[in-house]
């Protein structure tokens, strides 16, 4: 006879522990017994110590204090004084080196759940109001042959859909669903919204959803009829002309704490046998805005971000992606992180929207030198150059729920409950990637659903992040390497030496170049460095060259009691710490969200870090990132990390390709995150990184916050943020072609 499941639940034998974690359990999970391990004992220590995991903030990083560098100040690091024919060399040498040592990665494992959540919530509450409505709903949605509905469930449903008014954006939701040119959600949408209205008006589907659907499409996009034979944009106007003409309704919904507003309940001016008219015109828009959620969450609530459609021709976030990353910065590959056993999944949409691309691209020669290139335009090489490759944030990069108790939380049929433990695992993948791509130097990072368009101007405005980091990265290799020398010459000094001077004019010029980025916060090299008796140049002490750096990446001030040959050691550490660059924009008034801040870590460092909202106190969480919070400028939208270190591509023998940056020392034990949340009804914490966070922070990295205009900055963080949008909107417009909804 076969054991059941829930003989897991047993006392382990032995002196093991009833919580310990079971390596049997963990092993069919597919997770990580030692990344386990150590999230279990981070828990359980904060549990039982009951500490939090929150960062102090001491201030904010702005322009003001030199935390951040100015838009400006980054142009003219940039530009100077070089004539026209340098700037076009520039350019040239940025995009070579962008092709050959960059690499882009794309997270794409967020589900569309938190993109489409509003929708959940609202179609929850109007079911909740109208009992019997989701039942209804699924017999139009089938087509549910001899489908009826009693004469009293249709009153009392008529009667909850006209106590209801939805908020506005729900209601236009019904509008951008008939605007959407291709695919099928257009099409189910209006069959089953025909359907249901029929259902609850006559009790039966009287004409066939077929016959509907085909009417229904004969229209153009835009042009079609309601159910009453009115021009639907007509009909749409009068709807938004009748919210906007009774303002107090607007009001009201405002201070309404529920998502939309009941009206007092009437009872139905008809009787029950005759309910051909018992929806009115309030009624029906609130069904159509209910059939429009619903059928949005039926399309696309169980399928990653990256594939839910964001413009009204039917363009995916993935699309749109593709066509960002082929026209905007190109670069050596591209790297997309799938959800979990879905990579197959989404090669196979890669390969499918490469097609697309090559149909809608107007100018075909806009990819020559990509992997999209038609046969005629296509070079040896380029089938590597540029190409996309998918890796999983699979289950090994995730972790478990526990209870307040720090023992792990169980699922009914005795199995671990697993969770994602944040985009911050995606740093066990950076290794996959130096090895796969041994050249790489850098790893551009950017967010699925940050669409910015492929205009002259966004092209110009994201290579100037991207020009900092190589500058100031080829900058400070020089240092590392003349620093490394430097000190391998210690074995040859007298051990009494005291005060030790690294005498490297061109040292001097780097550093003095460097400081162009900060403007008045910045360190004056030539004031800090040692002369002679006559006033000649004798070289850097450890003060003066840790000074230089410090007001650039934020070091914390030396040991004063260390001699000298230990502040030099103290530098190099500092200096072979892998560069990060973060692009982060400005905020207006009434914006919330983490940004760059100078904390305070439990061993009393002063740290420059990218701070979550929930890495803070909830008072320090209102005082930074509150609407009228101190933080001036939010989290990053693009980031550029190094992957190698200690490359010496300023020498004519380049023999040294440099050092591979070790990623698992970024998993520092001072910026983790225990997340509490309630899961089936029970409070549950679960071990949780941020990537920002771990890349971000000045205690493990060489950062530096550059602020990027805000046109760079376009989130997508909810379905309403994607409504309405089209090519054009977007900024696609030069690229693609505007065509016909494909039937």
């Amino acid at each position: 006879m076969t054991q059941p499941k829930t003989s897991r639940l047993e006392q382990p034998t032995g002196t093991e522990s009833p919580s310990a974690l079971r390596p049997d359990l963990i092993r069919e999970e597919r997770l990580n017994l030692e990344r386990l391990s150590v999230h279990e004992k981070r828990v359980r220590e904060a549990l039982r110590e009951g500490r939090e995991t929150w960062i102090p903030i001491v201030s904010p990083c702005s322009t003001a204090n030199g935390g951040i560098i100015t838009w400006k100040a980054a142009v003219r690091f940039l530009e100077g004084d070089k004539s026209e024919a340098e700037r076009r060399h520039d350019t040239s040498l940025l995009a070579w080196w962008c092709q050959n040592s960059m690499l882009t990665c794309i997270p794409a494992a967020g589900a569309a759940s938190r993109y489409l959540g509003p929708l959940h919530k609202f179609v929850s509450e109007i079911e909740s109001h109208a009992p019997g409505l989701a039942a209804a709903f699924e017999k139009a949605w089938t087509a549910e042959k001899d489908a009826t509905l009693n004469a009293k469930l249709r009153a009392e449903l008529a009667d909850a859909l006209a106590s209801l008014t939805p908020p506005p954006d729900y209601m236009r939701l019904a509008g951008h669903l008939r605007r959407l040119r291709s695919g099928k959600t257009r099409e189910d949408f209006l069959r089953t919204r025909s359907a249901l209205s029929e259902l609850v008006t006559f009790g039966s589907m009287q004409r066939t959803v077929s016959s509907l659907s085909a009417a229904r499409l004969a229209h153009k996009p835009g042009g079609g009829q309601d159910l009453k034979g009115n021009d639907a944009s007509k009909s749409e106007e009068s709807s938004e002309n009748g919210i906007l003409r009774r303002p107090w309704l607007r009001a009201s919904r405002r201070a309404s704490p529920t998502l939309f507003r009941t009206l007092p309940r009437v009872a139905a001016a008809v009787s029950p046998r005759s309910l051909t008219s018992t929806l009115g015109a309030e009624a029906e828009q609130t069904l159509e805005a209910y059939v429009a959620g619903k059928v949005t969450l039926r399309a696309f609530g169980k399928a990653p971000k990256a594939l839910v459609p964001t413009t009204e021709e039917g363009d995916t976030f993935l699309r749109l992606k593709l066509v960002e990353q082929t026209t905007l910065l190109p670069c050596a590959a591209n790297i997309l992180i799938s959800p979990a056993d879905q990579s197959e999944a989404f090669r196979q949409e890669i390969a499918k929207e490469g097609d697309i691309l090559k149909s809608l691209v107007v100018n075909p020669f806009e990819l020559a030198g990509t992997p999209f290139a038609p046969e005629f335009l296509r070079r040896p090489g380029d089938a590597k150059r540029g190409g996309w490759h998918v890796k999983e944030q699979g289950r090994n990069l995730s972790t478990l729920r526990f209870r307040r108790d720090g023992s792990p939380f169980l699922n009914e049929d005795g199995s671990y409950s697993v969770v994602a433990a944040g985009h911050g695992e995606l740093l066990h993948l950076f290794p996959e990637f130096a090895a796969e791509f041994p050249e790489a130097e850098c790893l551009h990072i950017r967010n699925i659903d940050n669409i910015i368009g492929t205009t002259g101007e966004r092209r110009e405005e994201l290579s100037v992040p991207a020009d900092v980091f190589r500058i100031v990265r080829d900058c400070l290799e020089y240092a590392r390497t003349r620093v490394d020398d430097f000190i391998g010459e210690f074995s040859k000094r007298d051990s009494g030496t005291s005060d030790l001077r690294l005498a490297d004019v061109e040292l001097l010029e780097a550093c003095e170049y460097l400081s162009g980025l900060l403007g008045p916060h910045a360190s004056r090299p030539r004031e800090q460095v040692l002369h002679d008796a006559e006033g000649l140049y004798v070289g850097f002490t450890a003060e003066a060259l840790h000074e230089t750096f410090r007001s650039l990446f934020h070091w914390n001030p030396l040991d004063a009691a260390s001699d000298s040959e230990a502040a030099w050691r103290k530098i190099q550490q500092e200096l072979a710490k892998p560069l990060s660059v973060f692009g982060v924009v400005r905020k207006e008034t009434g914006d919330m969200g983490g940004g760059p801040v100078f904390v305070k870590t439990a061993d009393g460092k002063r740290v420059k870090i990218c701070l979550e909202m929930p890495h803070a106190s909830p008072e320090d969480s209102a005082e930074y990132f509150g609407p009228r919070g101190k933080a001036t400028h939010f989290n990053p939208v693009l980031v550029f990390f190094e992957m190698k270190t200690h490359c010496r591509a300023f020498e004519q023998n380049r023999s040294i390709q440099g050092r591979h940056v070790d990623f698992s020392s970024l998993f520092d034990d001072r910026f983790w995150l225990l997340s509490k949340k309630e899961f089936q009804g029970t409070p549950v914490c679960y071990h949780e990184t941020v990537l920002y966070e771990l890349v971000g922070n000045s205690a493990t990295t060489n950062l530096l916050f550059v602020e990027v205009p805000r046109t760079l900055f376009v989130p997508h963080k909810g379905v309403f943020d994607s409504m309405g949008q089209d090519r054009r909107s977007y900024g696609f417009h030069e690229t693609l072609q505007e065509l016909e909804r494909r039937t």
